[in-house]
C-alpha cells in the first residue's frame, strides 16, 4: 500500500484571554522550553509526518525565530478558524498537496508519543477524519450569570474531544472555507467537519492531554511532563 502524504499544523496564533498574562500561553515556559517548543518535539519525532507548519500571530515571530529549520512559520488570523484555513490555504498553494492534515494546539504539551503513534496509524486508511478523545466521567451543569445551576446534562455518550486530530486534507479544507465564509462559530476541528456533514471518530486516549487555559494548570502540566 502507498503511503498517504500527512502535513501537521499547530496553532499557536491564539491571544490567551482567560490566562491573564502579557504573553499568550503558549510562550510559558515549562523546564526551560516553551508549550510550542515542546509540542514541535513532539511531531518532530513522527517520520510519517512530512511537513509542519506553526501559525503564529505576526507580532510573535520573534519570538520563534530560533526554533528548527525544519519549520515553517505561517502569519494566523483573529480568530483560531481563520488560523487554520491560512494555514491549509498555504498546504494547499504547495505543488504537492498532502492527502491527510493532523491539527495540534501548542497548549496541549502533555499528548503521548503513544497517543500520537495511535491516531496517525489511521492516516494511510483515513477517510473523512479521526481524533483523540476521553469519556467525560464528571457531572455537567448548566448555569445562568449569576452561577445558579439551571439544567443538569446527562453524561452519558458525552466526550471529551482533544488534539492532535487528523483529516483528510480536502474535507477539512473545504469545511474550514463553509466556516470561514459563512461566518460560523465552532470551537473544534470536528465541528468545521460535521456542517459539510462529515462523520469523524474518536480514538480512546489518556486524560492527561489537557489544554493549558488557566494558571493554574500550569502546576498540574509540570506535573505531567516530569
Amino acid at each position: 500500500m502507498t503511503k498517504k502524504i500527512t502535513d501537521a499544523v499547530i496553532l499557536a496564533a491564539g491571544s490567551g484571554k482567560r490566562f491573564k498574562k502579557t504573553l499568550p500561553k503558549q510562550f510559558i515556559k515549562i523546564f526551560n522550553k516553551s508549550l510550542i517548543e515542546i509540542s514541535i518535539e513532539k511531531l518532530l519525532k513522527v517520520n510519517s509526518i512530512r511537513n509542519i507548519y506553526l501559525t503564529i500571530n505576526k507580532k510573535h515571530e520573534s519570538l520563534v525565530k530560533k526554533l528548527s529549520k525544519e519549520i515553517k512559520i505561517i502569519n494566523g488570523g483573529r480568530t483560531r478558524a481563520i488560523s487554520v484555513l491560512k494555514s491549509l490555504d498555504f498546504i494547499n498553494s504547495q505543488p504537492l498537496r498532502p492527502h491527510n492534515v493532523l491539527i495540534h494546539d501548542a497548549v496541549r504539551p502533555c499528548v503521548s508519543d503513544h497517543d500520537i503513534k495511535k491516531i496517525m496509524n489511521n492516516a494511510n486508511t483515513l477517510a473523512t477524519g479521526i481524533a483523540l478523545g476521553y469519556p467525560l466521567t464528571h457531572a455537567l451543569k448548566i448555569v445562568n450569570t449569576k452561577m445558579n445551576v439551571i439544567d443538569n446534562i446527562d453524561k452519558k455518550d458525552m466526550w471529551l474531544a482533544f488534539t492532535p486530530q487528523l483529516f483528510n486534507f480536502k474535507k477539512i479544507y473545504n469545511s474550514y472555507k463553509k466556516v470561514v465564509e459563512s461566518k460560523l462559530k465552532i470551537d473544534d476541528d470536528i465541528q468545521a467537519m460535521s456542517f459539510l456533514s462529515y462523520k469523524v471518530n474518536l480514538l480512546f486516549s489518556s486524560y492527561k492531554n489537557i489544554k493549558l487555559t488557566y494558571l493554574d494548570d500550569i502546576d498540574v502540566i509540570k506535573n505531567l511532563l516530569r
